[in-house]
C-alpha cells in the first residue's frame, strides 16, 4: 500500500512539473499562470477633427487556487500582477480616419484597479513610474485604490507609446474566480499645432 501511494505521488509530481504547476500535498492546489491581453478602442475627437486609436497590451500573471468545500470546487485567484503593461495612441485623419496623422505631443496615462470595485484590493507597485492613489474611476461609484502612471513625449509622430517593462503592479488580495478581472482607464491628451484635446477609453481585462 505504501509503495502504491509513493508511486502515485511521484506520478502526480511529474505531471505537475510538465505542466509548470505546483501541487500542495496539504491544503488547496495552487497553479501559477499568465494571460496575455491586447485591447483596442478608437475614439473620435470633434475638437481635433480626427480619430485616435488607444491600444493596451501586456500580461497578467496570477496564482489560481482550487479549494474543495463539501461537494463543490471553489476557485479563487491571488496575486494578480501586471507585467509589461504598454499603452499606445495613434492618430488618424481623413474622411474615414484611415490616414496616419502626426501629433505634436501626447501625454499618456493608464489607471488600473479592481473591476469589482473593492476599495482596498492590496495593490502595490515596484520600480519607478507607477504610483498608488485613492481616486474616482469610470467603473466604480466610490473611490478605490488605483495604480496609475503618466508620461509625455513630443516629436511630431503619428504614434506614441508608454512602455513599462517588468512586473510593475500587484493586486495581492485573494478573490473568487468570477471576480478576477481588472479595469483600466486609459487617457491621452493630444496636442496639435492648432489645438489639443483629451480622449479616453476604458477596458475590462480578465486573465
Amino acid at each position: 500500500m505504501r509503495d502504491t501511494l509513493g508511486r502515485l505521488l511521484a506520478s502526480l509530481t511529474g505531471i505537475a512539473v510538465a505542466l509548470g504547476a505546483t501541487i500542495l500535498l496539504t491544503g488547496p492546489a495552487v497553479v501559477t499562470g499568465g494571460s496575455l491581453y491586447h485591447a483596442t478602442r478608437t475614439v473620435y475627437s470633434p475638437e481635433l477633427g480626427g480619430c485616435f486609436r488607444i491600444t493596451l497590451a501586456g500580461e497578467i500573471r496570477y496564482r489560481r487556487t482550487a479549494v474543495r468545500a463539501g461537494t463543490a470546487n471553489l476557485r479563487a485567484v491571488a496575486d494578480r500582477t501586471l507585467a509589461d503593461p504598454a499603452l499606445k495612441v495613434q492618430g488618424y485623419g481623413g474622411s474615414r480616419c484611415r490616414t496616419p496623422r502626426r501629433l505634436s505631443r501626447v501625454e499618456l496615462r493608464q489607471d488600473w484597479y479592481d473591476a469589482s470595485c473593492r476599495p482596498a484590493p492590496g495593490v502595490s507597485v515596484t520600480g519607478t513610474g507607477f504610483a498608488v492613489a485613492v481616486a474616482p474611476t469610470v467603473a466604480c461609484d466610490a473611490l478605490v485604490a488605483v495604480a496609475g502612471r503618466s508620461s509625455g513625449a513630443g516629436g511630431n509622430l503619428s504614434a506614441y507609446r508608454q512602455v513599462n517593462p517588468g512586473r510593475v503592479v500587484r493586486f495581492a488580495d485573494r478573490v473568487r474566480w468570477r471576480d478576477r478581472c481588472l479595469a483600466v482607464d486609459a487617457t491621452a491628451t493630444v496636442h496639435l499645432p492648432d489645438g489639443s484635446d483629451t480622449v479616453r477609453a476604458s477596458f475590462e481585462i480578465c486573465p
